[in-house]
């Protein structure tokens, strides 16, 4: 492989219409393939994936690792030891990359080598109110954050890139995370205490096919608030920890839709974006036992969400 070239990392677990998809998108992308590979993680599924990753071979350079299952970010894990790449770009297999998500990240991770660059992400189901909500709930995170320091609060997991150094300096995800939550926060939070940036870079597209009713968004947002409680226990990690902000940051959070939508639609996706933060708060609560649970020397037992 070149030296300049790209490693995406894809961990996958029991989604393999998915899969193929975003397989299929990273075949149409506009940078040219000798200047990529993709590494395909199964976290120990029960769906053989061998034949959706060759029916990609004759367009991709692309292998396939199969592991017991521990989570995601222990698979993101495994699959950059298995990189060739100078760069790391990890996305998950329900996103759908744009064609030209590839080479924005190139250009971006060569404008800040130190950095870690975060895309932008879209809900590609736009009628499914649920889904929409839960990235309104990121992007308004995104504009804040940006709004306010100039660049990101951190970089979710299904569209980050860095150097394969900076990734191996940080000692890349924390597999002690179980479950699709905070990992992404833990590894931003790391790299801004080691002196990096985390930069947006939103010619970087993927869209999250990510479908949702109001109880799966429920359960989503409790596990990320036990990723939050897991977060905060050591001091770098707590500056990314969401903790309690401002009453102004939770008004602007469901105001934030009516700036986007007609009112009808507005006030469904407010009223869901609400749901979310009360599963977060009970998820934190509910971390916040299993930690003492743990700490005391009992067993802690959490349950594994599929990544995304």
């Amino acid at each position: 492989m070149p030296p300049e070239a790209i490693s995406v990392v894809i961990p996958t677990h029991e989604r393999p219409a998915a899969l193929h998809t975003c397989l299929a998108a990273l075949a149409a992308q506009t940078l040219d393939s000798e200047r990529f590979e993709v590494v395909v993680v199964d976290d120990g599924g029960s769906v053989e994936l061998r034949d959706i990753v060759d029916r990609h071979r004759g367009t991709l350079r692309i292998s396939l690792s199969r592991r017991p299952h521990a989570g995601p970010a222990a698979a993101r894990n495994a699959g950059a030891e298995l990189a060739q790449g100078k760069v790391l770009a990890f996305t998950d297999d329900d996103c759908i990359p744009d064609p030209n998500w590839l080479a924005a990240i190139a250009t971006a991770v060569e404008r800040c080598p130190g950095c870690i660059v975060g895309g932008r992400t879209e809900n590609a189901f736009v009628s499914n109110r649920s889904s929409e909500a839960s990235q309104s709930v990121i992007g308004y995170m995104y504009a804040e954050g940006l709004r306010r320091t100039g660049e990101l609060p951190f970089v979710t997991s299904n569209n980050l890139a860095l150097t394969h150094e900076v990734f191996d300096a940080l000692g890349g995800f924390d597999a002690s995370f179980p479950e699709a939550a905070a990992e992404d926060r833990d590894l931003s939070a790391r790299c801004r205490a080691a002196g990096g940036s985390l930069v947006y870079e939103p010619a970087a597209l993927i869209r999250h096919a990510h479908p949702l009713d109001p109880p799966s968004l429920l359960r989503q947002y409790i596990a990320y608030g036990r990723g939050a409680r897991l977060l905060s226990r050591t001091r770098a990690r707590a500056d990314a920890a969401p903790g309690i902000r401002s009453p102004a940051f939770y008004a602007g959070m469901l105001i934030d839709p009516y700036h986007r939508y007609p009112p009808g639609r507005a006030c469904v996706v407010a009223s869901l974006v609400a749901v979310t933060q009360v599963g977060t708060a009970i998820g934190y609560l509910a971390g916040s036992r299993l930690l003492t649970t743990t700490d005391t020397g009992q067993k802690h037992s959490v349950e594994q969400d599929s990544p995304g």
